[in-house]
């Protein structure tokens, strides 16, 4: 499948990149930097241009099958970036007539904030209020859209080797994690199924007792 990420250059967009490419789909890396990790890979193409820019955001949308969407705030992001490259990535795919977008979100937002324990629900809007509100705006572009969208949910992201993961938990506190090689798994195998098509599934890491043990390296002669 041929698609187009958004937020490559980010952490959890860089675990995507290669998990699209692991899974040999053909990926190209919206960025408005060029770095190295992007070139001479097979099956790569980076796309430079700027979030603000509506034509470079939509040329990087030619004869794309999907989009996943990993773009992240940071301190000095302004206040409706999701909003605002929602926008225009969403004019862009109607325009060129790509259907499936996959949308990083976060959890807390919108009805998911009821998935926390009592603590997550009293802290999450203390440290995420102005992203939080963001993405809820973001997201609410993306279900008006008429697109076959997925918006996914992620416990907190942490960059522990892969241990796998879990959809959709009765509840989870607010400590819980997931590692950005099992997000970038979730992400890129959305691509292929439509079990959560106009769903927001929230994904964390597998309880302890569930994970498969890792084989001990054989003893030295």
């Amino acid at each position: 499948m041929r698609i187009a990420v958004f937020g490559a250059t980010g952490a959890t967009g860089r675990k995507v990149v290669d998990e699209a490419l692991r899974q040999r789909h053909g990926a190209w890396a919206f960025t408005r930097r060029r770095e190295s990790w992007l070139l001479g890979r097979p099956g790569l193409l980076p796309v430079m241009g700027e979030l603000t820019d509506p034509e470079a955001v939509t040329r990087s949308l030619a004869a794309r099958d999907a989009v996943i969407v990993t773009l992240g705030h940071r301190e000095d992001s302004p206040p409706d970036l999701m909003e605002k490259a929602v926008t225009r990535i969403l004019e862009g795919m109607q325009l060129h007539r790509v259907k499936r977008i996959i949308y990083l979100s976060a959890l807390g937002v919108g009805d998911s904030r009821e998935r926390f324990n009592v603590y997550g629900r009293l802290l999450g809007p203390l440290f995420y209020a102005r992203a939080h509100r963001d993405h809820e705006r973001a997201e609410q572009l993306i279900r008006s859209s008429g697109l076959d969208w997925t918006i996914v949910r992620p416990s907190r992201l942490t960059d522990a080797p892969s241990q796998g993961y879990q959809v959709n938990p009765a509840q989870l506190s607010f400590a819980a994690s997931l590692s950005r090689a099992d997000l970038a798994r979730f992400l890129v195998d959305q691509l292929e199924t439509r079990e959560h098509v106009r769903a927001s599934p929230l994904v964390t890491a597998l309880p302890a007792s569930a994970r498969k043990p890792i084989a001990a390296e054989p003893a030295a002669a």
